[in-house]
């Protein structure tokens, strides 16, 4: 059996402060509180995504960001994870934060570099709807759109070189496909942290391991999400999109990407990461690297000295 050492979460919202998403999936049962991730007994890393609030400006994402910092201090054996130096000493729960949606930002040369200060490391420029920067794979109104208005718009394409400049990864979850491919393109440093693989499901969320193969060409790492949207019901279908990544020579690029603490829906006999660690736990599997050792080297790669 192939024990991870630990556990590395691509994307997921700790439920720390009160929220949409928290109050919606208390019903799912999901383990994602951080006194779970304490009992755990092995060093975490959770790429944890900070959402910015409807209808709100940037002001008050800061806000968010500052409060959720101030709570990560005042806990015992909870790190922020800000360089790579910061890999040294992974005891305990570790945090590493990226935005979800650019929607927020009207002056990213600016912004940027205020999310940058703070801490954050990693952005998804687009969310559920297309915005100034991209256009999502979710937006209903795509439907009425011709194939060649997609991709990255010019205000991504700068969005990019902003982030590039301050060393922050962009995520390609939730882009539509043209979109995707323009920010692996120009970003240095990229990923996708909570997707699924097409062939198991026919969902816009599920990209192709042709994009999943142009991620791993840049380094990047994807995170499989264990959505019912995206593998159906079946926690087997879960273990099988790893297994068609594998046999496509990406070992070494996979994670996962749980969600949890967003409205989701996944089989009963995986919401918490110890029950993914069951179901991937089998001879001849790379469990360790998979839940530890990929999400380490990429960070190792990704975080700014």
């Amino acid at each position: 059996m192939d024990k991870a050492e630990g556990y590395f979460d691509s994307h997921l919202h700790l439920d720390l402060l009160p929220n949409w998403m928290s109050a919606r999936n208390r019903w799912q049962g999901h383990q994602y509180k951080l006194d779970y991730f304490k009992s755990l007994e092995k060093p975490l890393i959770l790429n944890v995504a900070i959402y910015p609030f409807w209808k709100s400006g940037f002001d008050k994402l800061e806000q968010h960001i500052s409060s959720f910092l101030k709570f990560i201090e005042n806990q015992s054996q909870v790190r922020l994870l800000k360089s790579k130096t910061d890999l040294n000493c992974l005891d305990g729960v570790n945090i590493v934060l990226h935005l979800e949606s650019g929607r927020i930002l009207s002056n990213p040369q600016k912004e940027i570099e205020i999310l940058h200060n703070l801490g954050v490391r990693g952005i998804i420029p687009v969310h559920f709807l297309n915005n100034d920067f991209g256009f999502s794979c979710d937006d209903p109104r795509n439907k009425s759109l011709k194939n060649k208005q997609f991709g990255l718009t010019e205000k991504g394409r700068e969005l990019v070189k902003v982030c590039n400049k301050f060393q922050m990864w962009l995520d390609i979850s939730h882009a539509e496909t043209k979109t995707a491919e323009g920010i692996i393109q120009h970003a240095d440093k990229v990923m996708a942290s909570h997707v699924g693989l097409k062939g198991i499901v026919d969902s816009p969320r599920n990209i192709s391991l042709l994009l999943a193969q142009k991620i791993a060409a840049k380094n990047g790492i994807i995170g499989l999400m264990p959505w019912t949207r995206l593998n159906g019901n079946s926690s087997e279908n879960y273990l099988k999109a790893f297994q068609i990544a594998i046999d496509k020579n990406l070992e070494n690029n996979l994670t996962i990407g749980t969600d949890f603490g967003a409205p989701l829906k996944t089989p009963y006999d995986i919401k918490s990461i110890k029950n993914i660690e069951q179901l991937l736990d089998s001879p001849n599997f790379p469990t360790s690297k998979i839940l530890w050792e990929n999400g380490l080297n990429w960070l190792n790669f990704a975080l700014p000295r």
